[in-house]
């Protein structure tokens, strides 16, 4: 049971141990709600690693991540693929965030793994306002591992984009402490371009 809602097992779920390990999918249902996970690992491949979501209801996982208010669903996938020590990242998520179920945006979050580092592609729709976005590379690689390559990482160039004509600022209040901000309002206008490093961004 997650948030009041029973989840079923949709057919069993098998894992194979051989120089490596394989799990065939395991599939969850309640209601709308789905997840799906599977993947294999191997010293030679490195691992392959499919989530796939859909509709799923983010209200109980709020108090794990400091978010009481937050209320919404969110569907896509998220894959991992590679070496532990150099993992490609692909995901894409749609996240619609509410608030006492009125709805308050839309975010939809593309990241790939490229030889710079993190592509992002992340726009939020916003009912009755301008849409922002956030596109560009963070130089960030994901990893199991590698503290000298992490360290490496924060020299590296950064090159971000943050665009707002308007956008309202309202969808922000969920991920806000209550205890320190709350009922934010007002609209958003922006251009501004990152670059530099994550240690010295400009």
């Amino acid at each position: 049971v997650l948030g009041g809602a029973p989840f079923v097992l949709r057919r069993p779920v098998s894992l194979e141990i051989d120089e490596g390990w394989q799990m065939s999918p395991l599939e969850i249902r309640a209601a709308d709600q789905q997840l799906s996970l599977a993947g294999r690992f191997s010293d030679q491949d490195g691992y392959a690693v499919r989530l796939d979501m859909a509709s799923l209801d983010m209200a109980p996982f709020g108090p794990f991540v400091e978010l009481p208010d937050l209320q919404g669903r969110i569907g896509g996938h998220l894959v991992l693929s590679g070496h532990a020590d150099a993992l490609e990242v692909d995901s894409q998520l749609d996240i619609e965030v509410t608030r006492q179920d009125e709805p308050l945006a839309v975010l939809r979050t593309d990241l790939a793994s490229t030889s710079e580092g993190l592509r992002i592609d992340a726009t939020a729709h916003i009912p009755g306002s301008d849409e922002v976005t956030v596109r560009g590379v963070l130089p960030v690689f994901a990893s199991l591992g590698s503290a000298d390559r992490e360290r490496a990482d924060r020299s590296a160039d950064l090159n971000l984009v943050l665009q707002s004509d308007g956008g309202s600022i309202r969808w922000l209040n969920p991920f806000l402490d209550p205890t320190v901000m709350s009922d934010l309002e007002g609209l958003l206008t922006m251009d501004i371009t990152v670059r530099g490093t994550i240690e010295s961004p400009r």
